[in-house]
C-alpha cells in the first residue's frame, strides 16, 4: 500500500510545516494596524438627579 510508505510524503509534510512555522509568524507580526487601541478615559458619573416626568 503506497499510503503507508512514509518516505515520499513525510519529508514534504515536515518541510511544509516548518516553512509555515518560520515564514508566516514573521509576516503576521510585521503588520502595522491602522488604529492602535489607546487607553480609554474613565468617565465620571454625573451627580445630577434624574427628573421623572410624572412628578
Amino acid at each position: 500500500m503506497p499510503q503507508l510508505k512514509p518516505s515520499p510524503w513525510v519529508h514534504i509534510f515536515m518541510l511544509a510545516w516548518t516553512s509555515f512555522l518560520v515564514i508566516l509568524p514573521c509576516k503576521i507580526i510585521s503588520f502595522i494596524y491602522p488604529s492602535s487601541p489607546g487607553t480609554q478615559e474613565e468617565k465620571t458619573a454625573s451627580d445630577t438627579p434624574w427628573t421623572w416626568q410624572w412628578q
